[in-house]
């Protein structure tokens, strides 16, 4: 039997710009506080005996006590039992003038989660700092492309070659969020997550890439397609399966994991991908995806 109240403060990372306008930072919330002061309106509570579920106007209640976004925070307070159930949900498509979407991917759902909980970090320490990380992904897209043509101007690097060896040095500097979780600063734990982040996304923008040096230009659109599908697949396993990582075991082996994977990237990416020189009947040269038995 489960009887625990949760508190759910605000899931909002206030990284956009003013121009943006309240749809962009909508995008990169779930909930940040409730106009009424009883109950959130875009949501739904729902119980079958035994099982109980705190709502009002089936409606989940808002608690005016503790939040992180003020006025409120939403109250989950429930009792499970067997033989019993209870739904409790947040509408993102009922919400007027937002997009039901959510922008941003794993680091940007969970840090400000981390940073609160973990790191004792209060809304202004947030907005101060955690955007950060998200700018030094930024630079990362551009150097990713810039170290590839290095690569192949100066090394003499074919151009597969040199996106696997942009991918790898963005994958060997990814290990070092897995340190984010055992450093004593949080000042610290930025800086590491800033370094992911610019990692990352150069690893991420060199794979991407890949899709038009590897297929041919009528073959890029559907592999670029299924690459984003699996990609977001991917995504929402993960980020499912954090969750219960984090609640069992805490933050530290989530960023073990996360340096790891691009490792294991890494690895597939050499092992499995090989340069094929083809001559089509048009006589230009193409290169071709080889996967190694």
């Amino acid at each position: 039997m489960r009887h625990p109240t949760l508190l759910l403060p605000a899931l909002a990372l206030l990284l956009t710009s003013p121009a943006q306008g309240q749809t962009e930072y909508y995008r990169h919330s779930v909930f940040d506080n409730s106009l009424q002061r009883g109950f959130y309106y875009y949501s739904f509570a729902q119980a079958t005996a035994p099982s109980t579920l705190e709502g009002k106007s089936s409606r989940l209640p808002v608690d005016s006590a503790r939040f992180l976004s003020p006025p409120n925070a939403l109250r989950v307070h429930w009792k499970s039992m067997p033989g019993g159930a209870w739904d409790a949900e947040v509408h993102l498509d009922n919400f007027r003038n937002r997009s039901p979407g959510l922008s941003g991917g794993t680091l940007s759902f969970w840090l400000p989660l981390y940073l609160n909980k973990v790191r004792g970090w209060d809304l202004k320490h947030i907005a101060l700092f955690a955007w950060l990380p998200f700018l030094a992904a930024d630079l990362g897209c551009v150097f990713g492309g810039l170290v590839s043509a290095a690569l192949q101007k100066h090394a003499g690097m074919s151009v597969v070659n040199a996106r696997r060896a942009t991918f790898t040095l963005g994958a060997l500097l990814m290990t070092s969020v897995g340190f984010a979780g055992r450093v004593q600063s949080p000042y610290a734990a930025i800086l590491l997550f800033s370094v992911a982040g610019f990692a990352h996304q150069t690893l991420s923008v060199t794979v991407i890439t890949m899709a038009s040096d590897l297929f041919r230009r009528s073959e890029v659109a559907t592999v670029a397609g299924m690459a984003g599908t699996l990609g977001n697949a991917g995504l929402l396993t993960f980020s499912l399966l954090i969750g219960g990582l984090v609640a069992r075991l805490g933050y530290s082996p989530f960023f073990v994991c996360l340096g790891i994977l691009d490792i294991v990237g890494a690895v597939v990416l050499w092992t499995l991908v090989r340069e094929r020189r083809d001559q089509p009947a048009g006589g230009f040269p193409v290169t071709t995806l080889d996967v190694a038995a």
